[in-house]
């Protein structure tokens, strides 16, 4: 079947590209971060065009990773949610999902200036959480604000709802 049509092949059970060839895919302003959590720490390499690999061990032990990376992804799933008919939505995460920006792309903050768009390969603990619902600060009012909400649980007032639009979430950044 290979044989009679190479280019299914291709398809089927492509060839492994090497970092060289990640980085010529990419264009200006892009780069690939790749995130493997192994029992205690997290491996990261940075690929961007033109430059060189980035490596970085991150310490962070896997089962408190996936901890908190099941917390920040709970915290969006509003089925659960009992006053959800009445239009109240529970509070999102804010320290979690801040937490996880720290843990993961904070010791990568310098090589990744300049860029607008970031692909992430993660692995099966990473995959479920969505990587543009980080935040990458902690401050001010609105942070404190929808923070303390969901630590004590409570559903936000539509004036409450309205501060999330001024958090640092990465998708912004």
């Amino acid at each position: 079947l290979f044989a009679a049509f190479p280019r299914y092949a291709e398809l089927a059970a492509p060839e492994p590209i090497d970092l060289a060839g990640t980085a010529r895919l990419l264009h200006p302003g892009e780069a690939l971060l790749s995130l493997h959590p192994i029992e205690d720490r997290v491996l990261a390499w940075l690929v961007r065009p033109e430059r060189s690999p980035i490596y970085r061990d991150i310490v962070v032990r896997r089962p408190e990773l996936a901890a908190l990376v099941s917390r920040v992804r709970s915290s969006l799933d509003q089925s659960a949610n009992p006053d959800l008919p009445a239009g109240r939505l529970l509070p999102f995460d804010v320290e979690g999902a801040h937490a996880l920006y720290t843990t993961l792309l904070a010791p990568l903050a310098g090589e990744l200036a300049g860029v607008r768009h970031l692909f992430i390969v993660p692995d099966e603990v990473l995959l479920p959480l969505p990587f543009a619902a980080l935040l990458s600060r902690a401050e001010g009012e609105p942070h404190q604000t929808l923070a303390e909400l969901h630590a004590r649980g409570l559903s936000p007032t539509p004036a409450q709802l309205a501060a999330y639009a001024k958090l640092p979430w990465l998708a912004k950044d």
